[in-house]
């Protein structure tokens, strides 16, 4: 998916609120079996100290 290639450049050069912006935003649209922008996600919300949401997020591996 582009948004998870856009998301890791994005993260990787420093712009980690534009990345988990658009992760958040993909992730009512990824199906289940897309791991590798959840994770990434999930990441990104945990450096940014939103644990909670990060473990709200977690169900997608339930789909």
């Amino acid at each position: 998916m582009n948004v998870e290639r856009l998301s890791i450049l994005l993260s990787w050069a420093g712009e980690r609120a534009a990345a988990l912006a658009a992760l958040c935003r993909a992730d009512a649209l990824m199906p289940g079996t897309q791991e590798i922008g959840r994770i990434i996600l999930f990441d990104l919300l945990l450096a940014k100290g939103l644990r909670a949401e990060a473990a709200e997020r977690t169900d997608w591996r339930n789909r």
